[in-house]
């Protein structure tokens, strides 16, 4: 798990964790992993609905990863805060290699469940991948800096699920809808999480209490 920075409790940092808007993918059931497909209509509906949210919110940089979905989506809600998207190589899509595009019910029919499918990027692999690119997001976090990371489905589930094992999931899942946002505050101790998986204009999924990493 990982220590915040030592901050002051006057330099609270938020970062908002959102997805990406829809993509045709998203909308016919295919695995997106690394397959660079771009926003749908909705998709883009949904980047404006985050930007107009976060655009508010006090926004000092905009962080996502190379995949085209997660650029747009970043894109918008960047011109919206008046600062520039950084890409992070490290932020990318686990890469579900030969099975990248095709229809997820087909994948699981083959094999009971995606992990068990030949030739994608091993979980263990893939988390430690995305809890090191969180590091370096959080080294260079300025004093009180507000930030935001676009990322994906499995890329932010993996990275709440490493720093709030405490959460409670269904099947060890944090479900991230598409254009959802989620709030982790960091502060002179440790990491909070005080909102999951909500939409723009919602509160849904709000925890009862603030879940901190405690290492």
């Amino acid at each position: 798990m990982t220590q915040a920075p030592h901050r002051s409790r006057h330099t609270r940092s938020r970062i908002y964790l959102v997805r990406h808007g829809e993509t045709a993918f998203n909308a016919d059931g295919r695995i997106r992993g690394c397959s660079d497909v771009g926003l749908n209509a909705r998709g883009d509906a949904q980047a404006r609905a985050l930007a107009t949210m976060l655009g508010g919110c006090h926004i000092q940089r905009v962080v996502t990863g190379p995949l085209l979905r997660a650029r747009q989506t970043a894109g918008r809600i960047a011109l919206a805060a008046g600062t520039n998207v950084e890409v992070v190589a490290g932020l990318l899509d686990r890469d579900y290699g030969p099975w990248n595009g095709w229809p997820l019910a087909e994948v699981r029919a083959l094999f009971g469940r995606t992990d068990r499918a030949p030739g994608i990027e091993p979980y263990a692999t893939f988390a430690a991948r995305i809890h090191e690119a969180w590091l370096g997001i959080l080294a260079a976090l300025g004093l009180g800096e507000n930030l935001v990371i676009v990322a994906h489905n499995a890329v932010n589930a993996a990275l709440l699920r490493g720093l709030f094992p405490a959460y409670p999931s269904p099947r060890g899942r944090i479900a991230q809808r598409p254009g959802c946002w989620n709030l982790i505050e960091v502060d002179a101790h440790a990491c909070s999480l005080r909102t999951v998986n909500a939409l723009p204009g919602t509160r849904r999924g709000v925890p009862s209490r603030a879940y901190p990493d405690l290492s």
